[in-house]
């Protein structure tokens, strides 16, 4: 997760924008397992992103098996 918020922006800069500042975050919260169903885990997301001043959320999440 760390390395995730190291190379991000980089790699954001080359294929997005150089014209910003990009900053990364990253949080590890068990959304998952707080939030099992999905459209509950996209309104805590939500959520998080009105309640700080993060422009996005995003949430990697396990795939369960059939």
């Amino acid at each position: 997760m760390d390395r995730l918020g190291e190379v991000l922006p980089e790699r954001l800069r080359a294929r997005v924008s150089d014209h910003v500042t990009w900053t990364v975050d990253t949080v590890q919260e068990p959304f998952e397992a707080m939030y099992p169903d999905s459209d509950a885990l996209v309104e805590k997301a939500r959520e998080h992103v009105r309640d700080t001043e993060w422009d996005l959320v995003v949430v990697d999440v396990p795939q369960s098996s059939p």
